[in-house]
């Protein structure tokens, strides 16, 4: 991870998957992600950060890295 935002995103990904390591360019859905546990994601990231992510912003920037930018950009 390049920054604290993708760091975050990383480790969310990696608790609510179950998975040891995620990388900045591993898709969610594609390491076994699906809507429910993506609805739980965007209430960490809200928890974490105090960002509200629309739940489309998952579908359409499923990496860590691709959610980063949203978060940068206030979603």
């Amino acid at each position: 991870p390049g920054n604290a935002n993708e760091q975050l995103l990383c480790t969310l990904f990696s608790e609510l998957l179950g998975i040891p390591t995620v990388g900045v360019d591993d898709s969610f859905f594609a390491l076994g992600g699906h809507s429910l546990l993506a609805m739980r994601l965007i209430a960490r990231v809200r928890q974490e950060t105090a960002i509200t992510l629309p739940l489309r912003a998952l579908f359409e920037f499923a990496t860590p890295a691709g959610l980063a930018l949203q978060l940068v950009d206030g979603g």
